[in-house]
């Protein structure tokens, strides 16, 4: 058999991820891989298959963990347990769970098969069985790991993303769970299908209820919903990733004269359309060239700079980036023997060190010329990659030392004795010693003047230990203000900018280190050093005022042993971005046809501030005999 490879998209309350599994053929193991991000900082979930696609009614619908042995629930090495059993997952400072393992008992083959089901991160930590006391009962079916926290359907990877068979209703289904890759358009999403509740014959019309019916629309007789329009995962307004909400029905229930409405059954259906994001974004790097200087007598792992790129795409793996650091290609064979390049770079930060110190010496007053290359996550052959010059100038020795600490120059001054005749011979001692001083005598009467000439030392520079102990007594780094306020409107593109300035930088700021310590709500912003010092905040993605309306961290710098810390309040400020909804409030209407009748709605605004307004209209509708 064929290798086989399935997908699960990951969707909850400000959580996002992509796992996927891979097996190379029934009998080999599968291979479980993904990142999920959002999560709560330093907590344990657990991660289970459940039997059913369908994550409706907050997941209750996927049903319970996929046992078709009907055992008792384990661990995922456990010899005893469910098959959807996966263990636990880590969330880690940054709150990203990242899944590596491989399991010999889920398959992607058979009548056991987990394609089609569902994998859902639970809210709790599961106890793998091992529950006591009053836990014990529940440790055997669920683990005591909590209800839904997130989930996606497990899909064959080259599948079309046409979602799960649907129905209406008189639909057999009430709800509906579609996903669909950002970029398609013009494509049916599903089919619907709904019949008559005694089985009679006759037509059924099918009508958009609500949704936008710009990007959405049903084919009134065959039920299907069809895309009328590509998205686009990072820039559709609301909530990231995005998701539409449609409602499907029935002209025929709007007729309650013609037919008689069974409350037990479900008359229309309730979709939700969730855009998936794909690599569709090529990294780009904050500079197209990068210059940096290293002395020729740098040691080993000695930091010589960063690069830094950023990629728009909207969830991992797809904008994790991998740093490269290569060679020009222009150059010669024998050029790039001569110049062996002797550095590396750190794949995940863009730091360049020093890798070879003996190389490095060797290029002295010479530039080495290098690319750095910036790779996303993308999945099976889609990864996207950007570039950037680096030029890197090896200083010579003599250029460094005038910046290292001057030599010490002691000196002995000339000094001047008469002796009396009784001292008139030099002493042995002196005379034999090696370190004292020629000198010269002349004789003024009966005394003899002795002149000592100047005696001058010089001593070796400071050692590294005793200048890095004089730097620290240095003014100690720190931002110009402890608090910095921000404000950007929803919606726009990142990168958006906000230079936080640090004062008593030090002269080499290669070791200048910024961070966000905590505040990062779903990974909106990132904050990287610039040449001159000072800590830059970017945005991540498009930030929605309706989902978060302000951020507050706190972003830290550290330079050695200095650090500081400051506060970023950030503001989302709003834009009228989304429709208002009505809400039916009051009908009546006449029994003429060709009369008219009045209609009260209620209409509400999901914006906020100026933009939300709340409006009470009167619909006048004419028939003119056109309804009969």
């Amino acid at each position: 058999m064929t290798k086989r490879k399935a997908i699960s998209t990951i969707v909850g309350h400000g959580v996002n991820g992509t796992v996927t599994f891979t097996q190379a053929t029934d009998k080999a193991p599968v291979v479980v891989e993904g990142t999920i991000s959002g999560l709560k900082i330093g907590e344990v979930f657990g991660l289970h298959v459940h039997e059913f696609g369908n994550l409706s009614e907050h997941g209750m619908s996927a049903g319970g963990h996929f046992n078709p042995k009907n055992v008792a629930h384990g661990s995922r090495t456990d010899e005893i347990r469910h098959l959807g059993d996966l263990g636990n997952i880590y969330s880690d400072a940054f709150g990203v769970a990242k899944i590596g393992f491989v399991d010999d008992r889920v398959s992607l083959f058979g009548p056991d098969a987990i394609l089609g089901r569902s994998l859902i991160v639970s809210k709790n930590r599961d106890d793998l069985g091992r529950g006591e006391g009053e836990a014990t009962l529940l440790s055997k079916v669920t683990g005591n790991s909590g209800g839904f926290h997130a989930g996606g359907a497990i899909l064959a990877s080259n599948a079309p993303r046409r979602g799960f068979s649907a129905g209406g209703g008189l639909l057999t289904e009430q709800y509906e769970r579609v996903f669909v890759e950002e970029n398609e358009g013009q494509m049916e999403l599903t089919r619907l299908h709904a019949h008559f509740p005694d089985g009679g014959p006759g037509p059924i019309t099918y009508t958009l209820q609500s949704g936008d019916q710009s990007t959405f629309s049903v084919d009134p007789i065959s039920g299907k919903v069809l895309l009328l329009r590509a998205l686009d995962a990072e820039s559709e307004p609301g909530q990231l990733p995005p998701v539409h909400r449609l409602k499907v029905g029935t002209a025929e229930q709007h007729k309650p004269d013609q037919f008689v409405m069974e409350p037990g059954l479900a008359h229309s259906c309730e979709m939700t359309i969730h855009v998936v994001d794909i690599n569709d974004w090529i990294p780009n790097f904050a500079q197209e060239k990068y210059e940096f200087k290293i002395a020729e007598s740098a040691t080993s792992g000695t930091i010589v700079g960063q690069v830094v790129a950023f990629d728009q795409d909207l969830t991992a793996p797809n904008n994790k980036i991998r740093y490269e650091l290569l060679e020009q290609q222009q150059q010669s064979a024998a050029e790039r023997r001569r110049q062996r390049n002797p550095f590396q770079i750190d794949t995940e930060s863009g730091q360049i060190v020093v890798s070879d110190a003996e190389q490095l010496a060797h290029l002295a007053g010479q530039t080495v010329h290098l690319v750095a290359k910036a790779v996303d996550g993308g999945l099976e052959g889609t990864e996207q990659n950007g570039t950037a010059q680096v030029e890197i100038v090896v200083t010579e020795e003599m250029a460094r030392t005038t910046m290292s600490a001057p030599a010490v120059t002691t000196t002995v001054a000339t000094t001047t004795k008469k002796f009396g005749d009784e001292d008139d011979e030099a002493s042995p001692t002196a005379a034999a010693s090696p370190l004292a001083p020629s000198v010269k005598s002349r004789t003024t009467g009966s005394a003899s003047e002795i002149s000592a000439p100047i005696w001058t030392v010089h001593a070796p520079p400071l050692p590294p230990a005793t200048i890095a102990a004089v730097q620290t007594a240095s003014p100690q780094i720190q931002f110009v203000a402890h608090m910095f306020n921000a404000s950007v409107a929803e919606g726009k593109r990142p990168p958006v900018l906000q230079t936080l300035e640090v004062h008593n930088k030090p002269r080499d700021t290669r070791f200048t280190i910024c961070a966000i310590r905590e505040g990062n709500v779903k990974g909106a912003f990132s904050v990287t050093p610039n040449l001159r010092g000072d800590c830059e905040v970017r945005t991540q993605m498009q930030l929605d005022r309706e989902s978060v309306a302000n951020y507050r961290m706190n972003v830290s710098i550290q330079n050695g042993v200095q650090t500081d810390s400051a506060i970023v309040a950030v503001s989302v400020l709003d834009i009228n971005d989304n429709k208002p909804k009505f809400v039916d409030a009051t009908t009546a209407s006449s029994s003429s046809a060709a009369s008219s009748f009045d209609t009260s709605f209620a209409v509400l605004s999901l914006e906020t501030e100026a933009n939300a307004q709340f409006f009470s209209l009167t619909v006048l509708i004419a028939l003119h005999g056109l309804i009969s």
